[in-house]
């Protein structure tokens, strides 16, 4: 193939295997996630907010349907919320300030205290 033949290059593009019949995967990083959840999570992460179809798309998965079903671990523990048709990072969603904060309950209550949850306004 010479470089200036478009054809070639149409041709070369075109016979590349595909993963499924999908589109190549929307973010392009050089360390992909090991898993399908991790994958949706690294979009997320980047880019702030995404459909289910997007997210289908770079999981890998076969229907949109999956990708509640893989992100409801991170939507119960608050790092990804449901937004009308989108699925978004939630920017304050902290790992290693969630595991202080859950420490800190634990020594109030261990000491008689009584917490509750704060509501957001």
């Amino acid at each position: 193939m010479t470089p200036g033949n478009p054809f070639a290059q149409l041709i070369a593009q075109a016979s590349k295997p595909r993963r499924r019949g999908w589109p190549q995967p929307l973010a392009a990083s050089l360390a992909r996630p090991a898993t399908k959840t991790g994958a949706m999570r690294a979009y997320l992460q980047e880019h702030g907010k995404a459909t289910a179809h997007d997210l289908a798309i770079e999981g890998d998965l076969e229907n949109t349907g999956l990708v509640w079903a893989l992100l409801k671990a991170d939507i119960a523990k608050g790092a990804i919320e449901r937004r009308g048709n989108h699925y978004v990072w939630i920017e304050a969603y902290d790992e290693d300030r969630r595991k202080d904060i859950q420490a800190a309950i634990r020594l109030l209550r261990s000491s008689g205290y009584v917490v509750t949850k704060k509501c957001a306004d």
